[in-house]
């Protein structure tokens, strides 16, 4: 699509409640595939291809190509009313969505963007590259048209497979194409540039099996990390990618390009390193925790710079109470507790999509349509409070959630499913 449209999004119903059955998040409703019309909308989810990841986040090739073969298997149309509105925009388990069903709503939809974008702006999120370097997930891009490459078919003859919607009275197909034709999908190869998305990674690596003896095991094999290097005192000047700060006042910092964790001195802007490179930190009353590169294994600081403790294998994601550790699976499929000892880690939960601690306790969300359950403190015993959410957040008291169209922000009461509106959307 190369032109845009807004309007304000619809107003979907807040949180509602659902089930927990034997102690495992489960899902309760089946896989859906559904087109909606409208001027403009947003996607809340990524779908089960994305992995838990909110819209915008990072992508790998597989996903990028796995998500466009689910709309050409799906058969899923052209906008009803082409280049004119309402639009038609497409929501299904496997991708989520809502995008919007044109040549450029379905590379936004296949990179998992957060607004399905048009011709003229998808150079926003991408760089040019040569066509030779195409890779699977890669694009080729007008004025007029996008289409998704797929493959070198014969890479010296400039044969390839691409992924399009193309027009009207069409679905989502695969198909053939020359660099070497005057006319590729309907637009002449010399309109056609060549991008990659900035936020593409690397595929992973083969899959290691997950042990319910120790900590999340890695579904990639990167290599094992040394713990963080000895502290050094650094002059020159660092950017910051996140912090984490203790009930104590502790305050630590991830260096922007994750090469080293710092603890705050306490006097004026001055840093000591503690810690070498890293993925993520977490810290609470337990203390201050830090994952390996390439989402690692995870390691417990002993308070003393440069000495770590490695705790357990790689995890999806972790959050820390004022008193434990969770880490979520690198695939998803169970939540542990760490004991406090060695690499030893307790199973206290089935498949989720995330999880979020605080002083309030451990939540997870249904991987599957997104509701929320609370954990009770006995391995397997979670209990429904609400339903699907853009987002969660908890303090040592509360639970908040973001509707899934972001249009409000809502306080779990602590009782049952019930949950009170405290805000609207943004003012302009």
């Amino acid at each position: 699509m190369s032109e845009t449209a807004n309007r304000r999004p619809r107003v979907i119903p807040g949180l509602i409640a659902t089930a927990l059955t034997a102690g495992i998040l489960t899902a309760a409703a089946p896989a859906h595939a559904d087109s909606h019309q409208a001027l403009t909308t947003a996607p809340t989810s990524t779908g089960a291809l994305g992995k838990g990841a909110a819209p915008g986040e990072a992508v790998t090739r597989q996903q990028v190509i796995a998500r466009a073969q689910t709309w050409v298997d799906l058969k899923v149309p052209y906008s009803t009313n082409g280049l004119r509105s309402p639009y038609s925009w497409w929501s299904d388990h496997a991708t989520g969505g809502r995008y919007r069903q044109d040549c450029s709503g379905y590379v936004s939809m296949a990179w998992q963007l957060p607004t399905s974008l048009t011709t003229r702006s998808l150079p926003g999120v991408s760089k040019k590259i040569p066509v030779s370097s195409l890779q699977p997930g890669d694009i080729l891009n007008s004025s007029d048209h996008v289409i998704i490459f797929a493959g070198w078919v014969n890479h010296s003859q400039g044969t390839f497979s691409y992924y399009q919607q193309s027009s009207p009275g069409t679905a989502a197909t695969k198909t053939t194409g020359s660099l070497n034709s005057s006319v590729l999908a309907g637009h002449p190869v010399s309109t056609y540039a060549a991008r990659q998305y900035h936020r593409v990674t690397a595929p992973p690596r083969s899959p290691k099996p997950t042990s319910s003896s120790t900590a999340p095991k890695p579904s990639s094999a990167p290599r094992t990390p040394a713990p963080p290097n000895p502290a050094t005192t650094t002059t020159h000047t660092r950017t910051i990618a996140t912090i984490a700060v203790t009930p104590d006042n502790r305050l630590y910092a991830l260096a922007r390009n994750h090469s080293a964790v710092y603890q705050w001195t306490g006097k004026g802007t001055a840093w000591k390193r503690i810690g070498g490179p890293a993925s993520k930190i977490y810290a609470a009353g337990g203390g201050l925790f830090a994952t390996g590169p390439n989402n690692g294994p995870i390691f417990r600081y002993n308070g003393s710079p440069g000495s770590w403790t490695r705790i357990g294998g790689p995890g999806h994601t972790f959050a820390i109470s004022n008193n434990h550790l969770y880490g979520l699976t690198p695939k998803r499929d169970a939540v542990y507790q760490w004991t406090g000892k060695g690499t030893t880690w307790t199973r206290v939960g089935g498949p989720a999509s995330k999880i979020y601690a605080a002083g309030g306790g451990l939540f997870a969300t249904n991987p599957n349509d997104g509701r929320i359950f609370r954990y009770s403190g006995i391995p397997g015993s979670w209990t429904r409070i609400g339903g699907p959410g853009h987002t969660f957040a908890i303090s040592n008291n509360h639970l908040y959630g973001l509707t899934p169209n972001h249009s409000a922000v809502y306080q779990w009461t602590g009782r049952a499913t019930i949950w009170t509106r405290i805000a609207g959307p943004l003012p302009r």
